[in-house]
């Protein structure tokens, strides 16, 4: 009996030892690791600017062959997701994008089953050339969780996985080659009047059938609408036919664009990166008060090139005011 009542004293004790160092405890975690590197900030942003790029060095990934994901939403856009099955130290889980400052930062929240959304974020920034890259993720504790972090176990947990992840990133890096830079040029433009033959739909992109009528200028993408919270549109893929075409064939639909004035830049590479020359643009029409409607991407050489390094693509913004 004395020796219950001794491990209920100890038990009781601890517990009271316990609760005195969580409410002395912070409140969360906060891991955060950091490596430089003499890449440039477009190096290195191409390697973790999309979650199917982290595939090639997830530290994760490497640990767990057998890891099982997919993807959703507009890659390397915010609203974008990633999920997982894994074994017991990958786990089961979700991130989603929640903010994308190219060549800068690229936010996300952080789902593992049963446990709290918490939050993280890939930063680059350079100075004299060299290049530091953070990787921090943080998260709220339950009040009894809390005293854990005396030991350290999140920092224990999650950082060595971090090192491990950056100094890939870093040797990815170093050893791609240098995209090519081009100064990203705003300027307003008039737009002549097009007919587009295509499919409107709300999902990102779908074929357009093969049909016998003449084709008068390149397959483009109409964006009517962008929702940024589930990274979805509105969007009629379509190419420019001749103005004589009256009636669409059978599963297709016609639509005129009218001629305006409109907002255009020009983006080289793949439409992945496109996402700093949109946001160039939507600053353009901030600065000078610009109300715009329609989006058009006009696909310039897609039939001719081989690398998405080299495509050619025209952006408009269509100025309704």
């Amino acid at each position: 009996m004395k020796i219950i009542k001794g491990l209920l004293i100890t038990l009781l004790a601890l517990l009271v030892i316990w609760i005195i160092l969580a409410l002395f405890s912070p409140k969360g975690y906060n891991v955060s690791r950091e490596i430089t590197t003499e890449a440039s900030l477009e190096k290195v942003w191409n390697q973790i600017s999309t979650f199917e790029k982290w595939q090639n060095w997830s530290p994760w990934k490497i640990n767990d062959s057998n890891l099982k994901s997919k993807y959703e939403g507009t890659s390397g856009s915010v609203g974008s997701m990633t999920s997982w099955v894994g074994d017991p130290q990958s786990g089961t889980g979700n991130m989603t994008i929640t903010e994308v400052i190219p060549n800068s930062k690229l936010g996300y929240d952080l789902q593992f089953e049963e446990f709290p959304v918490s939050q993280g974020f890939i930063e680059i920034t350079e100075e004299n050339g060299i290049s530091t890259i953070t990787w921090n993720s943080k998260g709220d504790l339950s009040f009894f969780m809390r005293p854990v972090t005396f030991f350290g176990m999140f920092d224990n947990m999650m950082g060595p996985n971090f090192e491990v992840g950056l100094l890939i990133i870093k040797e990815l890096a170093e050893s791609s080659p240098e995209p090519l830079k081009r100064e990203i040029e705003v300027s307003q433009v008039e737009m002549p009047e097009v007919n587009c033959l295509g499919i409107r739909h709300k999902t990102i992109f779908a074929a357009i059938g093969e049909v016998y009528i003449q084709v008068t200028g390149n397959s483009s993408c109409i964006y009517y609408s962008w929702n940024e919270l589930d990274s979805t549109t509105e969007v009629f893929p379509c190419v420019s036919v001749s103005s004589s075409l009256e009636i669409a064939p059978v599963g297709l639909q016609l639509v005129l664009v009218p001629a305006s004035r409109a907002v255009k830049s020009t983006y080289y590479g793949s439409a992945e990166e496109s996402m700093a020359t949109h946001l160039k643009i939507d600053d353009y029409c901030k600065e000078y008060n610009l109300k715009t409607g329609l989006v058009i991407e006009e696909y310039v050489n897609t039939a001719t090139v081989t690398s998405g390094d080299e495509l050619i693509t025209n952006i408009y913004y269509q100025i309704i005011e």
